[in-house]
């Protein structure tokens, strides 16, 4: 049951330092030139220990890593269309 709920919250993590390195590539955009290899570097880098966290990985551990990871994807994509949406009916508001 610990190590359930612990590999919830490392895939929740991971997932955090997935999206967080996915967002470099346009906060730095203006100077893309100096950072994409260290920005690849990082993705690449995290997908290869999360490949080799999945591949060791197995039964509850397993899954509860997934649905770590899964819940917060979800639960960003939502968060960022929520606030979109709020953003748009204020400003339709304000008018």
């Amino acid at each position: 049951m610990i190590l359930s709920a612990l590999m919830f919250f490392v895939g929740v993590h991971f997932m955090i330092m997935l999206l967080a390195a996915g967002y470099r590539i346009t906060d730095l955009w203006y100077r893309i030139g100096d950072f994409w290899k260290g920005i690849l570097a990082r993705i690449a880098g995290l997908t290869l220990l999360e490949g080799i966290l999945l591949s060791s990985l197995s039964g509850n551990a397993l899954s509860s890593f997934a649905w770590g990871q899964l819940c917060y994807l979800v639960f960003h994509i939502v968060i960022f269309w929520a606030a979109r949406m709020g953003i748009y009916l204020m400003e339709t508001r304000r008018r």
